[in-house]
C-alpha cells in the first residue's frame, strides 16, 4: 500500500491527498512531518511518498509519479504530448510564482512573536497578481489547464483555498476564480481534505499551553482560555493595511 508523510499543514501533502482521492487509490495517511531518514539534500522534506522499496518527496513530482505509475490512463495527467505540457507547464507556475507568496501570507497570520506587516503586504500585492493571471486565463477555460479537470487544478488547490477562506480586507473580485473554486467545492476530495477551517489547519496540533500571548495587533484573538477564537472570529480579527489599491 501506498504510504504518505507530511505535515498536516503542508500544501504539497494537501495536493498528494487530493491526487490519491480522485485516483481511488489505497493509501496510508502517517501521521507527522517525514521521517528523518528520508532526508533530501540535507533536509526532511516536506512531504514524502513510499511505494514499496520506492521513495519520493516533492509534491509535483508526487503528482505524476501517481498518475503514471498507478493511473497512466487518467484524464488528469493525459499521455497527449501537448495537453501534458500545458499541465507541466501550470504546475511549474504554481510552484514557482505562487507558492512563495501564498506561503509568507498564511505563515505570517501564525506568528505569535513578531509579525513582518511590509514583507505580508508585499505578498499579497504578488498573490494577487498571481490570482489576476488565473482569472485571465479562467474567463476562457473551464479549468485551468483547459476544458477537463486536471492535475493542475490540484495543484493550486490548497492555495486557493486559503485565499477565499482568509477574506482579506479589499480582497479584488475575481468572478472567474471564484466560479472555480465553487466547481471544486464540488467534488469530495476537495470539499473533504482541503477545505477545512484555516484555524483549524493554524492551531489543533498546537497545545494551548505551549501558544505564547500574540503582541496588539496580531490577526487571531484569544479567549480567556488561551483558546483560539472560531474561525469567523478570527477572521474577523484580521487588520491587514494592504490591498487598499489595485
Amino acid at each position: 500500500m501506498l504510504k504518505l508523510w507530511g505535515g498536516l499543514m503542508a500544501t504539497g501533502t494537501l495536493k498528494a491527498i487530493w491526487a490519491l482521492e480522485e485516483l481511488d487509490l489505497s493509501y496510508h495517511r502517517a501521521a507527522g512531518p517525514p521521517d528523518r531518514s528520508m532526508v533530501v539534500a540535507g533536509q526532511a522534506p516536506s512531504v514524502c511518498l513510499q511505494d514499496g522499496d520506492f521513495t519520493l518527496s516533492e509534491g509535483h513530482a508526487i503528482l505524476r509519479y501517481l498518475c503514471n505509475a498507478h493511473a497512466p490512463d487518467s484524464t488528469l495527467y493525459p499521455d497527449a504530448p501537448r495537453a501534458r505540457a500545458e499541465i507541466d507547464a501550470w504546475l511549474d507556475f504554481q510552484a514557482t510564482a505562487m507558492e512563495a507568496p501564498a506561503n509568507i501570507v498564511f505563515t505570517g497570520m501564525g506568528q505569535t512573536a513578531w509579525r513582518d506587516d511590509m514583507a505580508i503586504s508585499a505578498a499579497l500585492r504578488d498573490w494577487v497578481g498571481q490570482w489576476r493571471a488565473l482569472e485571465a486565463r479562467l474567463s476562457k477555460h473551464r479549468f485551468v489547464a483547459g476544458g477537463q479537470f486536471s492535475l493542475a487544478d490540484i495543484a493550486f488547490g490548497p492555495v486557493l483555498h486559503r485565499w477565499f477562506a482568509l477574506r482579506i480586507p479589499g480582497q479584488p473580485a475575481m468572478p472567474h476564480l471564484r466560479a472555480w473554486y465553487d466547481m471544486l467545492l464540488s467534488r469530495p476530495a476537495y470539499r473533504n481534505h482541503l477545505a477545512v477551517p484555516l484555524a483549524q489547519v493554524q492551531w489543533t496540533t498546537l497545545p494551548a499551553t505551549a501558544r505564547p500571548t500574540p503582541p496588539a495587533g496580531h490577526w487571531f484573538s484569544y479567549d480567556a482560555n488561551n483558546k483560539v477564537l472560531t474561525a469567523a472570529a478570527a477572521q474577523r480579527a484580521i487588520r491587514m493595511p494592504v490591498l487598499a489599491g489595485p
